[in-house]
């Protein structure tokens, strides 16, 4: 059990410019809330196209993660900028794009509660972090991650390629590398991973902490489904301190 979870935690660490961020199955479960509750907290229009393409929506909240070496890009390049995202969002030609590239935004939105923390002392504190809000998420959002069909990923990666660089690789290698971290995400019961890290490591990351961060993240989501590009959380970069270490 101890090297399955010392697979797991090392498994994530390693691949920082994935993992430091939200994991997979929180995105995941954020955007599926808003699904689930924001028809009463966001224009009627832009909640139906989103239930509708429920699915494509789900995977826009992942696939702001699929290029790697993000902290090494550039500003202007990068996947995780404000104007990439909205390029991408004024490109969609169909409701279906358009479902997408909303959960593309809510990504961003969501990135930039963690990335603009505080750092604390301890190394890797914030992919701890973000390996144990995975590890607390309800079960059944595996079953929500692995249930996004691949036609409907394969038509949102041709729209998505055309529209990102990378640094390193191919946006396929990206994607290859991306389906393996998303598989491990999708391991069953990562209690022990959040044990491991309770017991294990001098830092306090609190259950209540983290559902703290997830709520924050959820109000800049619903702000900017209402806002747009008045939002205010535009006024974040969804790389935080990376992005101002680079600056």
């Amino acid at each position: 059990m101890i090297m399955f979870v010392l697979t797991c935690i090392l498994s994530i660490l390693l691949i920082p410019s994935i993992a430091d961020a939200w994991g997979p199955l929180t995105h995941v479960y954020l955007g599926y809330q808003v699904i689930d509750i924001g028809a009463a907290l966001i224009p009627a229009g832009i909640y139906t196209v989103l239930k509708k393409y429920k699915n494509d929506f789900l995977y826009g909240n992942l696939s702001a993660d699929i290029i790697l070496g993000r902290r090494f890009q550039g500003f202007e390049k990068n996947s995780h900028n404000w104007n990439i995202a909205w390029k991408l969002f004024g490109s969609a030609k169909t409701d279906r794009q358009k479902a997408f590239a909303y959960g593309y935004l809510m990504h961003l939105c969501a990135d930039t509660v963690v990335h603009n923390l505080e750092r604390p002392k301890l190394p890797f504190s914030h992919s701890l972090l973000e390996v144990k809000s995975d590890s607390i998420v309800d079960k059944k959002y595996r079953g929500v991650m692995k249930g996004l069909d691949k036609y409907m990923q394969k038509k949102n990666d041709i729209f998505l390629e055309k529209r990102l660089e990378s640094l390193f690789f191919s946006f396929k290698t990206n994607k290859r590398i991306f389906k393996g971290f998303l598989v491990l995400s999708r391991l069953p019961n990562f209690t022990p991973v959040s044990n491991f890290i309770d017991n294990r490591f001098p830092y306090e990351i609190t259950v209540g902490d983290i559902y703290g961060f997830q709520q924050e993240s959820l109000a800049r989501m619903f702000e900017l489904l209402n806002n747009g590009k008045d939002s205010s959380v535009l006024e974040e970069h969804p790389l935080g301190r990376y992005q101002r270490k680079a600056s």
